[in-house]
């Protein structure tokens, strides 16, 4: 399954829903947001996952959600190199590893501010594990 995919995606979003280390943690915060995934070089992110109180409720291309949904913005775009994406998502990572990709440049944040998660523990442990679940797509 190609990575960033409307299935894949879709699968994400599922994942996302099952884990409850990851959406209580957001829903204590009434986290709500719009969440792209791409990758360095290309103009826009490949796919977007929306977030509500910690429960994802849509996920798709970000080209498809952007004709669905006119008026799109984004709260978080995260971006990296396929190369970086898939050695992440080989393996678990922690708060060093992650806190190491964002200090070294290998994972950008074109929209969003990591400064924020990481003053939050709820934040950042539902950031690490929004990662980590997609292991298993």
């Amino acid at each position: 399954m190609e990575l960033f995919s409307p299935d894949w995606m879709v699968r994400y979003m599922a994942l996302w829903n099952s884990e409850k280390e990851l959406y209580l943690a957001l829903e204590k915060v009434q986290f709500s947001a719009n969440i792209a995934y791409g990758f360095l070089d290309n103009d826009t992110p490949a796919s977007i996952i929306q977030i509500k109180h910690g429960h994802a409720y849509y996920a798709d291309s970000y080209t498809l959600a952007q004709q669905q949904y006119p008026n799109l913005t984004l709260d978080w775009d995260l971006r990296a190199s396929p190369q970086n994406w898939l050695v992440w998502i080989s393996r678990e990572l922690g708060m060093m590893g992650l806190g190491l990709a964002v200090s070294t440049k290998k994972l950008q944040f074109y929209q969003g501010d990591y400064q924020t998660i990481i003053q939050n523990p709820l934040l950042i442990s539902a950031f690490v594990k929004s990662f980590n679940i997609m292991r298993n797509i």
